[in-house]
């Protein structure tokens, strides 16, 4: 790879939110806006090159990674996995095609790490993973029983990168966290590829899952298996794991002589057992909207009294399970409720919740209050991490934001927005107060433009800093989904 224009933050962004698929080349109708200087290549493990370059926009705006290889095939796709420092992890999928059916592989993916900063950007082809990794059966989800082994694949929800700042000549740590399948899930299985000179993979099995106190001495017992939905890098030492749906917050510290991750429960309720979740790309949750389809689902009525919870509605439900319905599934809507991790700082997570609200102010996770049917609220707290020490880890509620309050922002704001739902937060990386949303109205069609936006709101001044158009992505369905906060571009 030849040398290339030095890319600094004079005059790029000093950090941006990755969209978290890449573009192929043949879909993008106009490529300036992909930095030339950014372009980096290599070969893929059957022999194909593969051209990676990024077009990169000032936050709240999305940037996009995109990918040419030489190669018109449908399922060519390039993903983003993970981002720390200058670094980003991509997936690239192996054909299976008649054009490659002559080629034989042994793995399903091969996974790059790109950087596009500096005087030559690089993109790097990692080892080959030959470690298998477990998996539920699908026809037998849940079943202990049904257990396979299966080629490793890492994704999004399970894998972190981890960079070293002080060399940056070496690629980043990569590691892949999963928890045991079997009771009391007390451990974990960490997948690692250290940095330096002899890159081989490594399984660190049995990794006990423990309480904050007590030394950390204590195993942490899982009230049951759980995935995790995001890895989060903090700082050069810290990678974190979360489960939101289950509010679980995992601590994992690469200078601890102890190998070990520390349980801290995250600041709000898991959700209720029970409900519709479906699979749609970048973990965000999709479930029915209460309000539009009280009538239509069979919903649990837990009646509270409303001299107690001091309501002025005349009653209301909170929490309510929702019983399972196949016949449900085209009325499932997309569901207001979202949890993001980020980092803010070598030590530090910030923790984003949007919850719906009832008119009493109280956060739920699902709600018939017919005062607030639409209301929302926003939460972020702080945990400054730490694995050693008698003192526990302590969520410190540092904002709220409600929907009135960013609705009437945007009203000020005169950028013609209506009353939109907020989505899928991402904390920035300059300012930890400040907070990027994907903004939608509650009527958009998901093949409709000019409907999405991306809003960077500060949540304790409680201004609105900036409101962009969301573009559109050629894969319409992750037009705004998977977002990683990622910090590419030196002084």
């Amino acid at each position: 790879m030849g040398t290339v224009t030095s890319l600094t933050s004079a005059n790029h962004p000093r950090w941006v939110i990755l969209n978290g698929w890449g573009i192929p080349k043949y879909d993008v109708d106009d490529d300036t806006s992909f930095a030339a200087a950014a372009a980096a290549e290599c070969r893929t493990s059957w022999g194909q090159p593969l051209r990676v370059t990024l077009s990169a926009a000032s936050p709240p705006a999305i940037s996009f990674i995109c990918f040419d290889n030489h190669d018109k095939f449908d399922n060519f796709c390039v993903r983003v996995i993970a981002a720390h420092g200058d670094s980003v992890l991509l997936k690239m999928s192996v054909p299976e095609n008649q054009h490659h059916r002559h080629l034989r592989f042994d793995h399903s993916s091969d996974y790059f790490v790109y950087k596009a900063a500096g005087d030559q950007p690089s993109l790097s082809l990692l080892p080959p993973c030959d470690i298998p990794m477990k998996k539920h059966d699908q026809e037998w989800y849940g079943a202990k029983d049904h257990v396979l082994s299966v080629t490793r694949e890492f994704e999004q929800d399970n894998t972190g990168i981890l960079r070293d700042e002080e060399d940056g000549l070496l690629l980043p740590l990569v590691a892949q966290l999963q928890i045991s399948f079997d009771p009391p899930f007390d451990t974990a299985e960490i997948c690692v590829l250290r940095p330096g000179r002899h890159r081989e993979w490594e399984l660190n099995t049995a990794v006990p899952i423990v309480v904050q106190h007590n030394s950390g001495n204590k195993r942490h017992r899982l009230k049951r298996w759980q995935e995790t939905d995001v890895a989060v890098p903090v700082g050069s030492r810290f990678l974190c794991w979360a489960n939101y749906d289950l509010s679980t917050f995992l601590l994992y510290d690469m200078a601890d002589a102890i190998d070990k991750l520390v349980y801290v429960p995250l600041p709000v309720k898991p959700v209720p057992p029970g409900g519709i979740f479906f699979f749609a790309f970048g973990n965000l949750r999709l479930l029915p909207r209460p309000r539009l389809l009280q009538d239509q689902l069979r919903l649990q009525q837990v009646i509270i009294d409303n001299s107690s919870q001091k309501c002025t509605c005349h009653r209301f439900v909170h929490d309510i399970p929702v019983e399972e319905d196949d016949d449900d599934e085209e009325e499932q809507l997309p569901w207001l409720y979202y949890r993001k991790i980020g980092a803010a700082g070598d030590d530090t997570v910030r923790f984003v919740s949007i919850d719906n609200r009832c008119c009493c102010g109280t956060p739920v996770i699902r709600s018939r209050c017919e005062h607030s049917s639409s209301a929302f609220m926003v939460t972020m707290w702080s945990l400054a991490l730490r694995t050693t020490g008698e003192s526990p880890m302590v969520w410190v509620k540092e904002a709220v934001l409600d929907c009135e309050e960013i609705w009437a922002l945007l009203a000020a704001s005169s950028k013609g927005l209506p009353r939109v739902y907020v989505v899928c937060p991402v904390v920035s990386f300059e300012n930890p107060d400040v907070v990027c949303f994907i903004a939608r109205s509650e009527d958009i069609d998901d093949d409709e433009d000019g409907k999405i936006w991306t809003i960077e709101i500060d949540m304790k001044r409680k201004t609105l800093m900036s409101v962009a158009p969301c573009p559109p992505h050629p894969l319409r369905h992750v037009n705004y989904c998977g977002h990683l906060p990622a910090k590419l571009y030196t002084s």
